[in-house]
C-alpha cells in the first residue's frame, strides 16, 4: 500500500507520546534550472574547423563495395565459389 507523497514544506508527526518534526524538500525535476547549451552548433551541423568524420563520406562506402566487388569477381575468376 503506498500513500500519496506528502508537499514541500515542515510536517510534524506524533507517535506513542513522541513528536517529531521534518522537512519535505519539493521533487528536483521542478526545481526550475536555466537551460544548458554546448559550445558546438546546435541542429547537428559540425562546428567551424572541425574535421569530417569517416561516416560523413559517402565516397568510403563506394570504395569499400568496389573492394568487395573485385575481391568476389577475382575469386569467381580462379574457381573459388
Amino acid at each position: 500500500m503506498t500513500t500519496p507523497p506528502l508537499p514541500a514544506g515542515l510536517w510534524r508527526a506524533t507517535a506513542a507520546g513522541s513528536s517529531t518534526a521534518f522537512a519535505v524538500n519539493a521533487s528536483a525535476e521542478w526545481i526550475p534550472r536555466r537551460p544548458v547549451a554546448s559550445r558546438t552548433a546546435v541542429g547537428g551541423a559540425p562546428s567551424p574547423g572541425a574535421r569530417p568524420t569517416l561516416r560523413n563520406g559517402w565516397w568510403w562506402y563506394a570504395l569499400l563495395l568496389a573492394l568487395l566487388s573485385a575481391e568476389w569477381w577475382m575469386r569467381r575468376r580462379i574457381g573459388l565459389r
